[in-house]
């Protein structure tokens, strides 16, 4: 095919340096010059009367061979200096029109297409148009894109137009594929590749214990101090790591692999200092404040709407950083204003791996993400007595159990002190970013050792013996604590679920030892995890739980518990008082016989004495 068109060039009319060049001479060459170009090619210059974008699109069709694409962001290749090269982005499919039919006149006769419109957006949400694209030629990638909304990688080049009613960027698509692996997105360069893949190396000889090397590495460079003295700060640390190597969607489907954390504590505690560490291991992040005008429910799942036969997509928080984790900071802020919506919208993350956009379309968006909270309990705030778990944490119980680790961190005052002296001299804190100029080079590092060692082991085996391993000491577990199983439903319900918890962990355990077979060890290292989560739930209410966990617990001697602490705490009350008390604290609805049952028991033992017909005082008064 010929193409004959005046010639031209697009630089500054001032003698400058400035601007891409083209001489007239390479220009009439390249005019007078037999191309041989695919159909395709024939297509999206059928429209072009810019002599340049021609020539881009052409050379960019016939150089093909060996392409080496470099990762950009859409903000960047809106200049000349990217023209024409092979660039590659991940991002998503902003706006995919219906197929409408076009026809061109190609090669002597005319020809009709299914064609797209299509834009696309990149994880800095940068918009770009690109060329019409033909169903026959990307039959397989339409398909997919129509199936559900994910993140893609999008191969190319940008051309640059000026013509009648036509001037700007637009990007040409070679090809759409899944997401690059997120070792690739950190776009390093060899040297700092070969420096890396040589620790993982020594890693498997066993000379370097890559968690422990991590931990090392985030001590020191976000500035945590006193760790040695702090078990559970050192404990939330181990779990933030490993939190970074979970990874998928089980083999069954049946759940997300993906590790979530809730960690409590009054101010001054470190809790922080998870948060960060959490956030520097993870190449797919995002940390969100509880004042965030993002936390909504558009803001954390994104809207799919469809209007004027065109699909619009716009991933929310929890989409945009699937495979990695969301942080909430200051949680007790967010749970006491936002409704049960909110809630649901967690709970299908940390159980299923996705979220659903609210609209009509109701499209399930990827969110394979970690969550990660910290908070203080409200009785920590507000400086109440509170001990109740839904008063104090406001966390509903299906969000709480689907929790793999939660941990209640002491109040400490000498450590609190100290971190608050440390955080004054100025220690190094990451707010939310991907990975780009800004981001440390030690961040990079651990960053890249975390996503190679994912890509290797990315599929776990548990063997039958371990799993049998793993079940007996569950079910130690299940029978240590079977005497208040019946009676605490909060108790029952978050044991349950331990189970899926265990496997998570377990397979979090032996990627990050660059193991596809869990060990009988790493059973063990998983029950210490798990361990934090059940003495936090022993001591959700000292009514519920008793100091001696040998003790027979029966719902009557709860109930004269509740008797007890209530009438010591008032100088009298009444019967129906106290059902009502009781009924709030047992969480069930006893009937005021039952109650009047209960008195007359702690009277004949002279625990608590009545002068007036159902008002009840302390009988030690």
């Amino acid at each position: 095919m010929v193409i004959k068109r005046n010639t031209t060039k697009r630089h500054s009319k001032k003698k400058s340096n400035v601007g891409k060049k083209y001489s007239s001479r390479s220009m009439n060459d390249f005019l007078k010059q037999e191309h041989r170009i695919n159909q395709e090619t024939e297509y999206q210059i059928s429209g072009i009367t810019d002599e340049i974008a021609t020539k881009t699109i052409v050379d960019f069709s016939n150089d093909n061979i060996d392409r080496k694409y470099m990762l950009v962001s859409v903000k960047d290749v809106f200049n000349e200096k990217h023209v024409g090269l092979p660039l590659k982005f991940v991002g998503y499919i902003y706006n995919l029109s219906e197929g409408y039919p076009q026809t061109k006149q190609l090669r002597n006769s005319k020809q009709r297409f299914t064609v797209h419109d299509l834009t696309l957006q990149d994880q800095n949400g940068t918009l770009i148009n690109v060329f019409p694209i033909i169903y026959d030629f990307h039959k397989d990638e339409i398909e997919i894109i129509k199936k559900r909304v994910a993140k893609f990688t999008f191969y190319g080049t940008v051309v640059s137009i000026e013509q009648m009613g036509k001037v700007g960027y637009e990007f040409l698509v070679s090809k759409i594929d899944k997401e690059l692996p997120a070792s690739e997105i950190l776009n390093l360069n060899e040297k700092k590749k070969e420096k890396y893949d040589s620790i993982l190396e020594k890693v498997e000889k066993g000379e370097v214990y890559l968690r422990e090397y991590i931990k090392k590495q985030l001590v020191k460079n976000i500035g945590i101090k006193g760790i040695n003295k702090a078990e559970e700060l050192s404990t939330s640390l181990d779990f933030a790591i490993l939190q970074s190597f979970s990874n998928g969607i089980s083999i069954d489907g049946r759940y997300s692999n993906k590790l979530h954390s809730l960690i409590i504590g009054p101010p001054a505690v470190g809790k922080k200092l998870i948060t960060q560490s959490a956030l520097a291991l993870n190449t797919h992040n995002f940390e969100i404040p509880p004042t965030s005008a993002k936390v909504t429910p558009a803001g954390l799942i994104g809207n799919v709407i469809r209007k004027s036969g065109a699909i619009t997509t716009k991933p929310g928080i929890l989409s945009i950083a699937s495979n990695g984790v969301v942080c909430i900071q200051d949680f007790h802020e967010l749970a006491k204003k936002k409704s049960s919506n909110f809630s649901d919208i967690l709970s299908k993350v940390m159980e299923d791996g996705e979220v659903i956009d609210s609209t009509s379309s109701r499209t399930v968006l990827p969110a394979i993400t970690s969550i990660h909270l910290d908070m203080n309990r409200q009785s920590q705030v507000n400086g109440t007595s509170d001990k109740d778990i839904y008063n104090d944490l406001k966390i509903p119980l299906n969000i709480l159990s689907r929790f793999d680790f939660i941990i209640d961190i002491p109040y400490d005052i000498e450590r609190q002190i100290k971190i608050v002296f440390d955080m004054m001299k100025g220690d190094k804190l990451l707010g939310n970013q991907t990975c780009d100029k800004k981001t440390p080079e030690w961040v990079k590092e651990l960053r890249y050792l975390i996503e190679k060692t994912k890509e290797k082991h990315e599929k776990v085996i548990i063997t039958e013996d371990v799993t049998a391993y793993a079940k007996m000491k569950l079910e130690r577990i299940i029978e240590g604590n079977s005497k208040y199983l019946t009676v605490m439903k909060t108790f029952g319900s978050m044991l349950t679920r331990m189970q899926v918890s265990l496997e998570k962990i377990l397979k979090s355990i032996a990627t990050s030892e660059m193991s596809s077979i869990v060990k009988e060890e790493h059973v063990d290292e998983a029950f210490r995890f798990l361990t934090y989560k059940l003495q936090f739930l022993q001591n959700l209410d000292p009514i519920e739980v008793p100091k001696d966990l040998s003790e027979n617990i029966s719902e009557p001697k709860r109930r004269e518990e509740i008797i007890l602490k209530t009438i010591l705490s008032k100088s009298s009350i009444k019967t129906k008082d106290l059902q009502i008390i009781i009924n709030k604290e047992m969480k069930k609805n006893y009937d005021i016989k039952t109650v009047q049952r209960d008195l007359k028991e702690l009277s004949l033992l002279n625990k608590i004495n009545t002068q007036k017909k159902g008002v009840w005082t302390n009988a030690q008064q």
